[in-house]
């Protein structure tokens, strides 16, 4: 009971984010690859926010999705080809393991107090900091379902594929605990998830100097 207790209280700590408001921002949009299906990368960056995205080398990552193994191989691919560009991530074990410190530190704490406390004790921004963060990427991912036809097949046959319908991702930086960037995916048709994440990727590469 407790573990799942646990799991739920990770879970709406490193979400609680995701789709944070940014006011007086500046964005760009672009269409990727066929206008004709509406396929866009949007982003969006706070023009009030003076923090250097080139200092963000020890982050982690964080993606939820509509459908757990879809989000779960988003993260995974995301972590590995930040690695792969320099950057130190901390993975969530480690994050799993500071926060179950914390909630230890909670039921042993704020007994006396009652549950005013709970709240600080679960925040992002005092895990992130214990563990020496400059960001956390916070992810969203959204499923969907394309047919893919096999004409070759006799008779012809069609394949549901699950891809990826929009994948939007933030970024917080520990410091100021304010978003500093937000990428915005869109396919009109779907894309699959390789695709989807190096185009993301990519666009966070842009963003940060990589």
């Amino acid at each position: 009971m407790m573990k799942k207790v646990f799991i739920l209280l990770l879970l709406v700590m490193f979400q609680s984010v995701s789709f944070a408001p940014i006011t007086s921002a500046s964005e760009h949009e672009k269409t990727l690859g066929n206008p004709i299906l509406r396929n866009t990368l949007k982003v969006i960056k706070p023009t009030d926010v003076s923090t250097d995205l080139k200092g963000m080398k020890r982050i982690a990552i964080l993606i939820s999705s509509t459908s757990p193994l879809l989000g779960q191989a988003a993260e995974d691919l995301c972590m590995m080809k930040l690695r792969d560009r320099g950057l130190s991530v901390v993975d969530r074990a480690k994050l799993t393991k500071a926060t179950l410190t914390e909630y230890k530190s909670m039921e042993k704490n704020t007994g006396a107090q009652g549950d005013k406390n709970a709240e600080r004790y679960f925040d992002e921004v005092r895990v992130g900091k214990q563990l020496g963060l400059n960001g956390i990427f916070y992810g969203t991912l959204f499923e969907g379902r394309r047919m893919n036809s096999i004409p070759d097949a006799n008779p012809p046959v069609s394949i549901e594929k699950t891809v990826v319908s929009t994948f939007h991702l933030q970024l917080m930086d520990i410091q100021s605990e304010q978003i500093v960037l937000s990428i915005l995916l869109e396919y009109d048709m779907g894309e699959n998830l390789s695709n989807s994440v190096d185009t993301m990727i990519k666009a966070v590469k842009e963003e940060i100097k990589l």
